[in-house]
């Protein structure tokens, strides 16, 4: 048996090392707030995780635009094409600032007017190629396109351009070829046609020429190219042209209709 002070000895050293490891937060168990459980660091993972989710949709959606991204591409002289085939307002069109370098703009979905046109000549006067579909423009706008030196071809498909508006390209030296719809394209329409100094090739769409008109053509010494869709012509008219002009080759309806070599 062990004595009593050997016992008391044993006791104290016992009660300092519990002291010791208590001093030194040894076995100490963290409160609940000093450390973040894995369930809320997890929870903060996730949110940053949707965060930048969140963002890089955004900077995705703000890219995926044709309209600004062509734009762009003819600022920074990667291109001098402006292709859409989205609808384009008058307003977007005041985005074009800064792209004056563009030689083609073809827009196929429309809705441009007069106003619109005017902003397109105001700030892409170097245009060569220039396409606008569905779009309501009339003589008013022609005086825009007049003021394009530059250009060479011009595809107006569903505008209201008429003898009035067609008179005033007469000055377009480089203007070639030339694709215009519309009953208002009459024979005065055609007199004015070929006033233009190179047109080399015609297509009409609906126009409401008579025989006299379409003869009328056969002046346009430089045009070599023709296409007449949805005109109302007999066949001695269209043979009256191509006795006319044999070096003419031309469409009707979308057939081929050139002279009889010999």
């Amino acid at each position: 048996m062990c004595s009593q002070p050997r016992l008391l000895r044993v006791y104290s050293s016992f009660v300092a090392s519990i002291c010791l490891l208590t001093w030194s937060g040894c076995g100490s168990r963290p409160t609940k707030d000093s450390t973040p459980s894995v369930d809320s660091a997890a929870k903060e993972v996730d949110t940053q995780l949707d965060t930048n989710s969140n963002s890089s949709t955004a900077d995705s959606e703000r890219s995926v635009d044709p309209w600004l991204d062509s734009i762009e591409l003819v600022v920074k002289k990667e291109s001098r094409s402006i292709a859409i085939n989205q609808v384009v307002s008058n307003d977007q069109l005041k985005e074009l600032e800064g792209a004056n370098e563009a030689a083609e703009l073809l827009l196929d979905q429309g809705v441009v007017d007069d106003a619109g046109l005017k902003v397109i000549a105001e700030h892409l006067p170097n245009i060569e190629h220039l396409r606008i579909r569905l779009s309501p423009i009339t003589n008013a706008g022609a005086t825009s396109i007049a003021k394009l030196a530059k250009l060479r071809v011009l595809n107006l498909p569903q505008s209201q351009i008429g003898a009035e508006g067609i008179l005033t390209w007469s000055q377009l030296l480089n203007l070639e070829h030339v694709r215009l719809g519309g009953t208002q394209l009459d024979d005065a329409a055609i007199e004015a046609l070929v006033q233009l100094p190179n047109l080399q090739s015609l297509h009409l769409i609906g126009p409401s020429i008579t025989q006299a008109g379409l003869q009328s053509l056969s002046k346009a010494k430089k045009l070599t190219s023709l296409y007449v869709d949805d005109c109302m012509l007999s066949d001695s008219a269209w043979q009256q042209l191509k006795n006319l002009r044999p070096d003419l080759h031309f469409h009707l309806d979308q057939n081929h209709r050139d002279r009889v070599k010999k």
